[in-house]
C-alpha cells in the first residue's frame, strides 16, 4: 500500500493528494488509455483520418490504414470504433496480438460494442485459441443476435476448437467425402477410358501375380496422379483446399 499511493508511515504530514489523483496518476494514465477530450474541430479531424483508414482497408494497404487510425485515435481517444477499425487492420496485416489489445481497449471504452467481440475473436482463431474465440463469439451474439456473420464464425470456431482438441487427430474425410462436387468430380475421373483402362490392367495383374510389387502399384498410382492432374485439374485443387483446412474462413466485418 505505501508503494502503491506513496504513503509513508514516517511521514510528518499527511498526503496532500487524494486517494483518486493517486490512482488515476498511477494506472488510468499509463497503462489503460491515455483519455484525449476532443472538442468539435478534434472530432472532425479524427472522422478525416478515420475515413482515410477505411480507404487504405479498401486497398489493401494495411500498414497505412494502421497509421491513419492511429492519428484518428491521436485527436479522439473516446470513440471505440477507431480502436475496432485499426484492430481490423493489424488482423489483415497479421498482427493479431496488436487486434486483441485493441478490441480491448474498445470494449473499455463500449462494453456493449459488438463488433469489438467479433474481431477479438477472428484475432484469438488466427492465434489458434478457439476456445476463447468461442467466447467472444458468443458474446458478440448475445449483443447481436440477427448478425450471421458471428453465427457462421461461432460454427466455424466451435468446429475448430473440437478438432485442435488433443483426442481429435488426423483429417476430416468425412467432410472431404460429403463434398458433391468433389465426388462428382472424381466419379466424372473413373469415367474416363483412360482410366478405366488402367484399373483393368492392374485388376489383370493381380490375378495373374499375386505378389504384385509394392513398386508396381507405386507407379499406377503415380499415373492416376497424373491423369487427375491432366483431365480434372480442379479436383486436385480442391482437394489441396480441403487437405490444408476442411473448414471455410471465418468472415471479417467490414469497417466502420
Amino acid at each position: 500500500m505505501e508503494q502503491v499511493f506513496d504513503v509513508r508511515g514516517s511521514d510528518p504530514y499527511p498526503p496532500m493528494r487524494n486517494l483518486l489523483e493517486v490512482f488515476e496518476e498511477n494506472f488510468k494514465n499509463g497503462n489503460i488509455i491515455k483519455e484525449v477530450k476532443p472538442n468539435i474541430v478534434n472530432k472532425e479531424e479524427a472522422e478525416k483520418y478515420k475515413t482515410t483508414g477505411n480507404d487504405f482497408m479498401r486497398t489493401e494497404k494495411y500498414q497505412e490504414a494502421i497509421d491513419s487510425y492511429t492519428k484518428a485515435i491521436s485527436f479522439d481517444s473516446t470513440n471505440p470504433v477507431y480502436y475496432s477499425n485499426r484492430a481490423a487492420a493489424y488482423s489483415k496485416a497479421n498482427l493479431h496480438e496488436q487486434a486483441i489489445s485493441d478490441c480491448d481497449k474498445a470494449l473499455i471504452i463500449d462494453s456493449s460494442y459488438s463488433k469489438a467481440y467479433g474481431r477479438k475473436g477472428l484475432a484469438l482463431s488466427s492465434l489458434n485459441k478457439f476456445k476463447e474465440a468461442v467466447e467472444n463469439y458468443k458474446k458478440a451474439l448475445e449483443l447481436d443476435p440477427q448478425n450471421e456473420s458471428y453465427k457462421q464464425n461461432l460454427v466455424i470456431a466451435e468446429t475448430k476448437a473440437k478438432e485442435s482438441d488433443p483426442g481429435a487427430s488426423g483429417m476430416n474425410f468425412a467432410n472431404i467425402l460429403s463434398n458433391p462436387a468433389i465426388m462428382n468430380m472424381a466419379s466424372q475421373f473413373m469415367q474416363n477410358s483412360e482410366v478405366q483402362n488402367l484399373m483393368q490392367g492392374v485388376m489383370h495383374e493381380q490375378d495373374t501375380d499375386q505378389n504384385l510389387s509394392f513398386e508396381r502399384l507405386l507407379n499406377v498410382g503415380q499415373q492416376m496422379a497424373r491423369q487427375i492432374q491432366e483431365t480434372n485439374p480442379e479436383l486436385i485443387s480442391e482437394l489441396r483446399g480441403r487437405m490444408q483446412n476442411s473448414d471455410p474462413e471465418e468472415k471479417e466485418p467490414k469497417t466502420e
